[in-house]
């Protein structure tokens, strides 16, 4: 199954699948104990406060999951606010008919193949399934190396910050010289 996976970049046109997506996504949430989370109660859709910059600010990139043709989740890539990192994976989602089948992990793989560099990832600690995965997604990759699984300035969360081998084996050529 994990062989057919891909990653695509989505566009403005893929704005309502994104958008679908989230809501999925924020559901989920909604049962992992996350704060401030917000729902127009009239029309059952959560928010997203900052949707609108994934399309308009080029230093977030917001990136489809497909297995197949058919779209299964999204990873969205930020600037990091850490200093160290490359990129930020604000967010990271698949949907569950999809999970611990190694398309997450095959997902997080592809993403360092494609997006060279240092990544961080944040979970929240009571999200337990999130802290697993982020652990497993990132020691079964041999291609990836695990910098630390350090605690977040707030205790709610835990850091995970790993590097791409591409990235690792650049770096090691470059102290060579």
């Amino acid at each position: 199954m994990t062989k057919n996976v891909k990653l695509r970049v989505f566009t403005s046109d893929d704005k309502q699948l994104l958008f679908h997506l989230l809501q999925l996504y924020i559901y989920d949430l909604e049962g992992s104990g996350i704060r401030g989370i917000q729902i127009d109660y009239e029309t059952g859709i959560y928010s997203f406060p900052s949707f609108d910059s994934l399309f308009e600010v080029s230093s977030r990139v917001p990136i489809g999951i497909y297995l197949d043709a058919m779209p299964i989740g999204f990873a969205l890539l930020y600037e990091p606010l850490a200093p160290g990192a490359d990129y930020d994976i604000a967010e990271f989602f698949v949907k569950r008919a999809f999970r611990r089948r190694g398309v997450g992990s095959k997902a997080v793989a592809l993403l360092a193949g494609e997006y060279t560099g240092t990544f961080i990832v944040t979970a929240l600690s009571e999200n337990e399934a999130a802290v697993r995965f982020w652990q497993s997604a990132i020691s079964k990759n041999v291609a990836l190396s695990l910098e630390g699984g350090s605690p977040h300035y707030d205790p709610q969360f835990v850091d995970y910050k790993f590097s791409s081998q591409s990235h690792l084996d650049d770096t090691i050529n470059a102290d060579s010289h």
